[in-house]
């Protein structure tokens, strides 16, 4: 548009003196494009720069993320999504299903592209139970942790694939009767370690478990800890290994002889214990998951009361057990969080909000000291609910279930993604600079050939114009 208003101003200037009014003289026909000039790339300089500016708050603003696609999978029975991971070789979503295999339930891991497409699907258990607790991923390979049922007796299950869905092996962990693997991780040798608890539900007494396999699969030692009441639920890698998850404790009120509270447990790697912390803030307190980013271990669950709904919590600890900070967050209903994930400099968390009897699947965005930034519910109809999520570079990936389709309750992946672009004001204001300066140069290099080229008619503007009498 700037480039349509300059030269109209010359072809005004050109007619002006056609027309009869006022010579230009070479020197004016230079001199005045370039004061308007000047003033233009001092526009183009304020435009450009707030423009910029904008963009780079815009980008920084709470709702910068967008969907880009989600999957759904499932048949006429029901899944039950519990664990997403993601590599260079696709997204995967691990859970369990009524809808497919031999079982009452199976294990069930399926493989998405990029761009969402189901590459394959796969199928694991007997004729009895069998679910999967957690998923990980680690050059190449795929590793569930999770529960099998063989004649009655509830065993820890630990499966490997490869990235093209064969079944590489399984491993079924008969140590202690009863116990359940609910999380799985992997060292930078390629140790596969799975954590879990042995027992069954209140008030049956319980009991962390932890198991380290070698790559191949071949169990390398266990152990065995913790309070009589602890519900492992989660697991991490970073200078240590902690095991996360929800405590039976006796309380002080008569009528509620039980409450619980979070675990955080930290073992060196030849599984002793270096020291263990616990957090409550209600009489119910329930941890479900935790992660490790850059030192400090992010866990997420949910806190309530007998006057309170249910609110979502974050605690963040050093490597040390140090308390940093925790959040609470909720409203007038009940909000629930189920799976934590870091990446970037960010961390977020999943889970349900409940109101009025219809639930939608929650997503909350936190910084690194666990100041919550923005959060975001998706859903329909139904009851829909987020149980994973996996962070990779600027994109977001939650695995969830939904009651919102027709056909009953389906998996879910669902992709998000951030912009890649963030400018801040400096970078606006000396991308502005640049940008005006080359625009400048470039009038200016146009001005001069103008001048150049239009000496001869400068000239003729300034002397009658005689007609050639050989012209036709």
């Amino acid at each position: 548009m700037r480039l349509s208003l300059l030269t109209i101003g010359l072809e005004s200037f050109t007619e002006a003196a056609a027309l009869g009014g006022n010579s230009l003289s070479r020197r004016d026909l230079f001199k005045t494009p370039l004061l308007i000039l000047l003033a233009l790339s001092l526009s183009e300089l304020s435009l450009i720069g707030l423009w910029l500016f904008e963009k780079g708050v815009a980008e920084r603003r709470p709702y910068s993320y967008i969907i880009e696609w989600v999957a759904f999978w499932g048949g006429a029975g029901s899944e039950y999504p519990r664990g997403v991971a993601v590599d260079g070789e696709g997204i995967y979503v691990a859970g369990s299903t009524t809808s497919y295999g031999s079982g009452r339930e199976d294990i069930y891991l399926l493989k998405y592209s990029p761009s969402g497409e189901l590459l394959w699907s796969r199928i694991w258990g007997g004729s009895s139970y069998d679910f999967a607790g957690d998923i990980a991923t680690s050059k190449g390979n795929i590793y569930i942790a999770g529960l099998t049922a063989v004649s009655g007796r509830a065993w820890s299950v630990l499966l490997s694939y490869d990235s093209d869905g064969v079944l590489l092996w399984a491993r079924v962990w008969r140590g202690v009767e009863g116990t359940s693997g609910r999380a799985v991780s992997l060292d930078e040798a390629g140790a596969i370690y799975v954590s879990g608890y042995v027992g069954g539900l209140p008030p049956t007494p319980t009991s962390p478990f932890l198991l380290k396999y070698d790559p191949e699969g071949f169990l390398e030692w266990s152990w065995s800890g913790g309070g009589k009441a602890d519900y492992c639920w989660a697991l991490a890698l970073d200078g240590g290994i902690y095991l996360g998850g929800t405590r039976l404790v006796q309380s002080l009120e008569p009528h509620r002889p039980r409450k619980t509270e979070f675990f955080l447990t930290k073992l060196d790697y030849g599984g002793r214990i270096i020291w263990s912390r616990v957090w409550g803030a209600g009489v119910e307190n329930y941890c479900w998951s935790l992660t490790s980013y850059r030192g400090r271990i992010y866990m997420v669950g949910f806190t309530q009361a007998p006057s309170r709904a249910a609110d979502v919590v974050l605690l963040v600890y050093d490597e040390e057990g140090d308390l940093k900070s925790s959040c609470i967050l909720g409203g007038d209903y009940e909000d629930y969080a189920w799976a934590v994930a870091a990446g970037g400099d960010y961390v977020y968390a999943v889970g349900h909000t409940l109101e009025l009897g219809s639930s939608d699947a929650l997503l909350i965005k936190f910084d690194l000291d666990g100041a919550p930034l923005w959060n975001m519910t998706w859903g329909g109809a139904g009851w829909d609910l987020a149980r994973a999520v996996a962070v990779d570079g600027d994109c977001v990936y939650v695995a969830g279930l939904t009651y919102s389709l027709d056909n009953g309750p389906q998996s879910f992946l669902l992709k998000l993604r951030s912009p890649n672009t963030r400018s801040s004001p400096l970078e606006s204001v000396v991308l502005a600079s640049v940008i005006s300066l080359g625009l400048s140069i470039w009038m200016f290099l146009i001005l001069f050939l103008i001048r150049t080229a239009g000496l001869s008619t400068s000239a003729a503007l300034d002397e009658p114009r005689t007609q050639d009498p050989n012209w036709h």
